[in-house]
């Protein structure tokens, strides 16, 4: 008996602790709850983004299309259909058809996933074919057939006639639904694959339903190939709820929302103050802190959650009162276990720490073709029996005695950075490859960045990052490359990496672009190679954007948004919640879109943030941020279209102790247009259409 080397009253506890509630899953394919309020309420509105709406009865028809010409080309229950958009309402008929069709999606944010990354996916996934947008059809890779949704999926029919019934394919709730592709040991990202069950199990059941019910608002905050996207859509449609994608910005989003889910670093960017009407908020992807949690839970339902991907979006959660003596995880969701086990698997007594494991319908499919890795992180529940699974979350935690869960941090080096998941030596076996570079340590420098040490001396850091950027997503690429002779090491001979964190604190600057603007130093930082000429824009949470091209200015960019480089001398304006840089230059400006605070210029022809990481510049007016209109000098435009803008009722404040600012000595200049269309990269090229021939 697995139990027996316990007290009986541990014993007890154990079960009664590590149990979820046996609840029935009304439906276990959960597009065929989005069809049900699609009957019940057709012209309910399903989706917004950016002035657009989408009824469920158009849902419903336009992704029957979509389903019946994937089954045309061949896609059958089983099958893997990438869905490579960008955030728009032909991605959520894109995604619904794939499901109608009885294939998992498959998710890349194609506008952010280095061309790498893309056919990894399509190889690994053994996708035959992918949805995409027109404008996006040269980033999908050659191999699969390719249909864009905003083109007309059957062109074969007459306009007065009614379009073909979609396919009712014989799909079993332990099909897929989607496969989501997390960072890897290998330097290759693993495909996770996640079934009806499991997505049924917590998006239709208490509390991971979230109470969502016709009427609600839930916002779209987040990257569609995050897991929590999937809570987002899904947990929505599934609910007769309406769907508000976010354009660039993302408190606009959520100030219109009754729910939100998020990573608490997304969260930490919204002012609650702004969101009356919100009623239900979840948190989950890191570690979330006290305050946080403690200010929303005030106004609205707070959930803070726990889980990795294989276990379905969360397997724990915790209504949080700000009474509460701790802020834990909670409890398991209905129908799923968790276990705190020693290194031998055996439980531990309450109390005591241990690695969380994870049981129950939550357990996804396993890793897409490495048996090796299934073996390593999935094994036989002794507690459940009857050939069911448990899987290895690589958490530490406890339970307290009344029962519920503290997160005590991870047992390996998969940390988490900017909410999302990274394995530390998938970062150093990229730069290993590297040519002349004989070894590599990553190491996570705060909750935003990771740096990077190399091996020998003369490795060229901004090489060594440009090498990540091409086969990694932005948020594993380290802020900082530091070669170095040689690397510490312990008593013991292993790498000392204390030794090598306070190097990279004692760093003054992050490298940036070779006559650009230097990247900010703080937490907010990362960086995505787009192409030399390109424009790179950045969709991700707590993304950063860099241009590689040798003149362009850089700003680093938000939880989601979007940080645009318009050419040579152009702008740059970040939109994201902590970030402003600032050219010391003589006319020059950047300033950050903060919902806290805008930096600006102290002067006439001068703007000019000092590099202490913990300051930025208060605009000289009490409701403005404005420069000399100059041409040369930088101007930041109250406009609601305008690029920077305070968040925060139209003040300019000193943003948190977090947000931080580092002045550049890059010599381009840098300037905010207050045009409409300037300083960002709309998401209005993103479609809010879908071309079916009724």
């Amino acid at each position: 008996m697995p139990l027996r080397h316990l007290t009986p009253h541990d014993r007890q506890l154990f079960l009664r602790y590590g149990r979820g509630p046996a609840v029935h899953v009304p439906d276990p394919l959960i597009h065929r709850a989005v069809e049900r309020q699609a009957a019940a309420h057709p012209h309910a509105v399903a989706a917004e983004h950016q002035g657009a709406t989408l009824t469920y009865g158009e849902l419903d028809r336009y992704a029957d299309a979509v389903a019946a010409r994937l089954a045309r080309e061949g896609v059958r229950p089983g099958d893997h259909v990438g869905l490579f958009v960008r955030r728009s309402i032909p991605m959520l008929v894109g995604l619904l058809g794939i499901l109608k069709a009885g294939a998992a999606y498959v998710p890349q944010d194609v506008g952010l996933a280095p061309r790498a990354q893309l056919d990894h996916v399509v190889r690994t996934a053994a996708a035959a074919v992918v949805l995409t947008q027109r404008e996006h059809l040269a980033r999908v890779p050659a191999g699969p057939r390719v249909i864009a949704l905003d083109d007309p999926l059957d062109d074969s029919l007459d306009d007065s006639l009614e379009p073909a019934p979609a396919p009712r394919p014989r799909i079993a709730p332990d099909d897929g639904c989607y496969v989501l592709f997390t960072s890897g040991t290998t330097g290759r990202p693993n495909g996770v694959k996640v079934t009806h069950r499991n997505v049924a199990n917590i998006l239709l059941t208490e509390p991971g339903a979230l109470g969502i019910r016709p009427g609600d608002r839930v916002a779209h905050l987040l990257n569609v190939a995050f897991d929590m996207a999937a809570w987002e859509i899904l947990g929505c449609l599934a609910h007769g709820a309406t769907l508000v994608l976010r354009g660039k910005d993302i408190a606009a989003a959520a100030r219109t929302a009754t729910v939100l889910i998020a990573t608490p670093t997304v969260l930490s960017g919204i002012d609650p103050a702004a969101c009356p009407r919100v009623r239900v908020v979840a948190v989950a992807g890191e570690p979330c802190p006290r305050p946080l949690a403690d200010r929303w839970a005030r106004g609205a339902a707070f959930f803070n959650c726990c889980g990795p991907t294989e276990t379905t979006i969360v397997n724990t959660m915790s209504r949080h009162d700000p009474a509460d003596p701790l802020l834990t995880i909670g409890r398991p969701t209905p129908n799923n276990t968790v276990y705190v086990l020693d290194a031998d698997r055996r439980p531990l007594p309450i109390g005591e720490t241990g690695e969380m494991w994870a049981g129950g319908d939550c357990v996804s499919a396993g890793y897409l073709g490495d048996e090796a890795l299934n073996a390593e992180r999935y094994a036989p529940d002794p507690f459940l029996g009857g050939g069911r699974l448990m899987f290895r979350t690589r958490d530490l935690g406890r339970w307290t005695p009344d029962g519920r869960l503290e997160h005590l941090g991870r047992t390996d080096d998969q940390v988490k950075v900017r909410g999302f998941r990274v394995e530390l030596d998938s970062v150093s076996s990229v730069l290993e490859r590297l040519p002349g570079c004989t070894r590599a340590v990553t190491l996570r420098r705060d909750a935003r960045s990771l740096v990077s040490f190399v091996c020998p001396a003369d490795v060229d850091p901004d090489a060594a990052r440009r090498a990540v950027a091409e086969v990694l997503p932005y948020y594993c690429v380290p802020v900082d490359v530091m070669p170095l002779t040689s690397l510490p090491e312990t008593d013991r001979g292993k790498i000392d990496k204390p030794a090598l964190l306070r190097l990279a604190q004692d760093r003054a600057t992050v490298p940036g672009d070779r006559d650009g603007v230097a990247v900010s130093e703080g937490r907010d930082c990362a960086v995505v190679s787009e192409g030399r000429d390109g424009v790179a824009v950045s969709e991700g949470r707590d993304g950063a954007v860099v241009s590689e091209g040798r003149d362009r200015a850089v700003v680093s960019g938000d939880r989601d948004g979007v940080a645009v480089s318009e050419g040579r001398d152009g702008a740059v304006v970040s939109e994201g919640r902590d970030c402003a840089a600032v050219s010391e230059g003589r006319d020059c400006a950047v300033v950050s879109g903060d919902r806290d605070g805008v930096a600006v210029s102290e002067g006439r022809d001068r703007a000019v943030v000092s590099g202490d990481r913990n300051r930025v510049a208060l605009s000289e007016g009490s409701d403005r941020a404005a420069v000399s209109g100059d041409r040369d000098r930088a101007a930041v435009s109250g406009d609601r279209d305008g690029a920077a803008v305070s968040e925060d009722r139209d003040r300019a404040a000193v943003s948190e102790e977090r947000d931080r600012a580092t002045g550049s000595e890059g010599r381009d200049r840098v300037a905010v247009s207050e045009g409409r269309d300037r300083a960002a990269v709309s998401q209005d090229r993103d479609r809010d259409r879908v071309a079916v021939t009724r």
